[in-house]
């Protein structure tokens, strides 16, 4: 996780590095430390992108991107707390986690454009065909960042086979890299050439070179900054998968609702089988709809009720 750093560790003495983790695992009803937290992670001045491990502050600590502390209450022990508390109902926590972090990388986004146009201005304007040329190495250059920065990492962790295999990749992006770089160098001045130096990265807007070694591109992929706006995008996008599911299957408890209460009606007033029929009918495809989600779990009184009452409206046909 990106939500720990190396420089709150090491500034941490024994007692405390315990005392965080018995946090982090047991929450404010932990023995020993009864009274010490009044505040429930309910309260609004509780960070809820923290309890989803996805504030930005702690996440981008100590990196260049650092925002410093948020003014929202962080505490590992409020997070076991509603990590404990969210198996049993939603909270909804989603959805101010994903208002956040839109407007995180709003401003993200406004200061990526801004250093854009201020590379733009200093470097000179390519061909599409050039430029096309020119976004093919740095492609290759990412991919070779990417793949030594998880090589070296599962060569730390021990596993020296698929480390190796990383290894091999990375030669073979090498020499595609310098087949893409000498069609890129053919294709203009050597001046022009000279100029296109840098580029800025899509996802932490820190700027790269297109010269750049292995050992400098392993460092920015395999980065804390790099790695932790992966880890935010991420999140962001499965965020706004959560917060879309939960809105439909909101829609379809209100669609449940309203036909099982005019199927109700229609069985107190013995009207019509076939428009009871007619209900069932949309009752069963509002169900099936529902079908596949993550959410179906939360659907299981509706389906009762309504075999409840399909079974009901057949019984009163036969008869």
């Amino acid at each position: 996780l990106f939500v720990e750093t190396c420089t709150e560790t090491s500034t941490m003495t024994a007692s405390e590095q315990m005392r965080k983790m018995l946090d982090e695992l047991m929450g404010t009803s932990r023995d020993g430390d009864g009274g010490k937290n009044t505040l429930p992670f309910t309260d609004t001045r509780v960070c809820r992108s923290y309890l989803l491990n996805c504030c930005p502050h702690e996440v981008l600590a100590n990196t260049r991107m650092d925002m410093g502390i948020c003014s929202r209450v962080h505490d590992p022990a409020l997070r076991a707390d509603y990590e404990k508390a969210s198996t049993d109902r939603d909270y909804f926590y989603d959805v101010d986690a994903l208002d956040h972090l839109e407007r995180f990388f709003r401003d993200c986004d406004r200061r990526m454009e801004s250093a854009k146009k201020r590379l733009a201005e200093t470097q000179e304007e390519l061909t599409e065909d050039l430029a096309e040329k020119g976004n093919k190495v740095l492609e290759f250059n990412e991919q070779i960042g990417t793949t030594l920065a998880e090589a070296e990492k599962l060569g730390e962790e021990g596993k020296v086979e698929e480390s190796l295999k990383l290894m091999e990749k990375v030669e073979e992006l090498r020499k595609l890299k310098q087949e893409a770089d000498s069609v890129f160098r053919s294709s203009m001045p050597p001046s022009s050439y000279q100029q296109q130096k840098l580029r800025v990265c899509e996802v932490c807007s820190a700027y790269l070179g297109i010269h750049d070694n292995d050992r400098r591109l392993a460092d920015h992929f395999g980065g804390k900054l790099h790695m932790g706006f992966v880890f935010l995008r991420e999140k962001y996008a499965a965020l706004q998968t959560v917060v879309i599911l939960t809105g439909e299957i909101m829609i379809v408890h209100i669609v449940i609702i309203v036909l099982v209460q005019i199927m109700e009606a229609e069985i107190e007033t013995q009207e019509d089988p076939e428009v009871e029929a007619v209900i069932v009918g949309l009752l069963m495809a509002v169900v099936s709809f529902s079908e596949g989600t993550f959410f179906v779990e939360k659907l299981q009184h509706s389906f009762t009720l309504i075999l409840s009452l399909s079974t009901t409206q057949e019984l009163r046909t036969k008869n």
